[in-house]
């Protein structure tokens, strides 16, 4: 009978643990975001060294692991920050009702205080590479990361600022995660990394107006206007299959088939969906994107692709 006891008040605690990290994760999309951003480093070293020579300095592996722990915290601290701020209009929407269980399960202050931690700790970790490197650089950009993903949800409120949102975002991934890290690893070219890194630009860009045409009817519900509100969802979609076909055709001018035949086959389901929501409520319309896109999946799956099509 004791014993019994003890397993119950086990299986309670180990049930609660498990609930608050759910929590933690979901307040920071680590589920959505973890995997296309260990893409990125791949992506960065491949795109910094010759074909099938990724040997790297330990010295090189510190500073890459430490810059891509800086990077995650800043991008975790912004997911906090959205969260949070989209506390109401999250309830509404049933894609992520999960986002406001989350925040009601560790509370408004705790998830406040997480913001502050890793605010903190990114920017303390982007000095350290700059201290190691002896480049202003890295500490210089973090503190801009850190800044644009605070004020994509609180004002002057990037989110609500028409294209200027998805160019922002965008951005960021780009110059402030990836780009750093090719520093940190090699020196390639600079005309094949702008090349390649315009490539995940175009391809980025479109999976970022996927994600918020996902979410377009709940966000105009809720009084929160953005771009894709303006193109409308299906224009909206369009856009997105263009710019990842346009980018196909950069990795095939890199002699990357892999990651054209990648880009070319997300092209063409975003173009599917376009034809499918094409007539649609803007309710259905959203809620079909949010049914057939998943950022984490897209992304990660344009990243590798790319990354090993580079390296082979």
């Amino acid at each position: 009978m004791i014993m019994s006891s003890w397993f119950a008040r086990q299986r309670q605690t180990e049930s609660k643990y498990s609930t608050k990290l759910w929590a933690f994760s979901q307040i920071n999309r680590l589920p959505e975001t973890v995997g296309y951003n260990l893409a990125y480093v791949l992506l960065a070293v491949v795109i910094a060294r010759s074909r099938l020579d990724l040997g790297l300095e330990i010295e090189s592996l510190i500073q890459i692991s430490v810059a891509f722990s800086a990077a995650m915290l800043t991008k975790m601290q912004a997911s906090v920050a959205d969260v949070l701020h989209d506390y109401a209009v999250d309830k509404e929407n049933p894609e992520k009702q999960q986002n406001a269980t989350a925040v009601d399960e560790i509370g408004y202050q705790r998830a406040y205080t997480i913001l502050i931690i890793e605010l903190t700790a990114g920017l303390f970790l982007w000095m350290y590479v700059s201290l190691q490197t002896s480049s202003l650089l890295f500490a210089t950009g973090g503190a801009l990361f850190a800044i644009s993903g605070f004020v994509y949800s609180y004002p002057p409120r990037i989110k609500e600022r028409g294209v200027l949102n998805h160019l922002v975002t965008t951005g960021t991934d780009v110059g402030f995660v990836v780009l750093p890290l090719v520093i940190l690893a090699g020196n390639p070219s600079v005309e094949y990394a702008a090349t390649a890194l315009g490539v995940i630009f175009l391809y980025t860009f479109g999976y970022h107006i996927m994600h918020q045409a996902a979410d377009t009817y709940y966000d105009q519900r809720a009084g929160i206007q953005t771009f894709t509100q303006d193109l409308g969802v299906s224009t909206s979609i369009l856009l997105s299959a263009i710019c990842t076909a346009i980018a196909g055709v950069g990795a095939g001018i890199l002699h990357a088939p892999g990651g054209t035949l990648a880009m070319l086959l997300v092209a063409g389901h975003y173009l599917w969906l376009y034809y499918r929501v094409k007539g649609m409520s803007e309710r259905e319309q959203t809620d079909t994107t949010a049914q057939r896109f998943n950022t984490a999946y897209v992304a990660t799956f344009l990243n590798v692709t790319f990354a090993l099509s580079l390296l082979i």
